[in-house]
C-alpha cells in the first residue's frame, strides 16, 4: 500500500496533468452548490436577502416560513441535487486519480444512476445513523465504513446499493483507521480553506487522494504507477498492513 506522502504526491501529480484544470472544475461545482444554497433560503424566507437571514439565523432569530410543506419538498429536491453533485465531483476526482479525462460535463456523469445513487445515500443515511442511535463513535465509524460505497457503485453501475455498502464493509475491514489518519492529515489545508479560492485547491485535493486510497484498495494500478498487493499475498514485502485495526 502506498504512503500517505505517495497518495498526495500522485493526486497533485494526477491534477496537474488534466485539462481543463481541475480548479476551474471545482469552482464550477462550488459555484452551482453556492447558487442552490441561495436558492434554499430564498425558497425557505421569501422577500429576505440572503445577508439578512444570515443576521437573522446569527442573532438566534428564526423569520417565519411561509407554506412549510411545500418548502420542505423544495428543500428535500434541493438536497437531493447537492448530493448528486457531490458524486458527481467524486467521480471527477476518481477519474483524476486514474490519469482519465475529466471536464466540467463529468460532474454531471453519475445523473444516469440517479435514482441507484439516491437509494444508495438513503440506505448509508439509514445504517449510520442506526448505529449512532448506540453512541456517536459507532455512527463515525460506520461513515468510514460505509466510505468506499460510492466509489464502488461509479466503478461498478451494476451493483445494487447493498452490495455496494457490503462490498465497502469489506474493504474497509481493518483500514478504517488508515482513512481517518489520512484525512486528519489535511486538517491544515483545511484550515486554510478560510481563505478565498482556497478550496479550489483542497476540495479536488482531498478528494483525488482518497480516490487515490480507494484505488490502492481495489487493487487498481494507475498509470503513475504503484503496485498494490498484501503483506501476505504472494508478492510479500512491503504491501498494506492487513491487520485489523482498533476500529474493528
Amino acid at each position: 500500500m502506498p504512503t500517505r506522502a505517495q497518495l498526495k504526491e500522485n493526486a497533485k501529480n494526477a491534477m496537474r496533468n488534466n485539462k481543463p484544470n481541475v480548479m476551474l472544475i471545482a469552482l464550477v461545482y462550488l459555484l452551482i452548490v453556492y447558487v442552490l444554497e441561495i436558492l434554499s433560503y430564498k425558497v425557505m424566507f421569501p422577500g429576505m436577502s440572503f445577508s439578512d437571514v444570515v443576521i437573522s439565523l446569527s442573532r438566534g432569530r428564526i423569520p417565519p416560513i411561509k407554506y412549510p410543506a411545500m418548502v420542505q419538498l423544495i428543500q428535500f429536491a434541493i438536497s437531493i441535487m447537492s448530493m448528486m453533485l457531490a458524486v458527481g465531483m467524486t467521480s471527477v476526482c476518481l477519474n483524476i486519480s486514474r490519469f482519465k479525462k475529466a471536464d466540467f460535463g463529468s460532474l454531471f456523469d453519475p445523473f444516469g444512476l440517479f435514482f441507484k445513487f439516491l437509494w444508495l445515500n438513503i440506505l448509508m443515511r439509514i445504517y449510520i445513523w442506526l448505529w449512532s442511535l448506540l453512541f456517536i463513535i459507532p455512527g463515525i465509524i460506520a461513515q468510514y465504513r460505509y466510505s468506499m460505497a460510492v466509489y464502488i457503485m461509479l466503478d461498478n453501475p451494476e451493483y445494487s446499493a447493498s452490495e455496494c455498502i457490503r462490498r465497502s464493509k469489506e474493504m474497509m475491514d481493518g483500514k478504517k483507521l488508515d482513512l481517518f489518519v489520512l484525512e486528519l492529515s489535511f486538517i491544515g489545508w483545511a484550515l486554510l480553506s478560510i481563505i478565498p479560492f482556497v478550496s479550489l485547491y483542497v476540495l479536488p485535493y482531498m478528494e483525488t487522494t482518497t480516490a487515490n486510497f480507494y484505488n490502492a484498495l481495489s487493487g487498481y494500478i494507475p498509470e503513475a504507477g504503484y503496485t498494490v498487493h498484501d503483506d501476505n499475498g504472494p508478492s510479500g514485502g512491503t504491501g498494506w498492513d492487513s491487520k485489523k485495526d482498533p476500529w474493528d
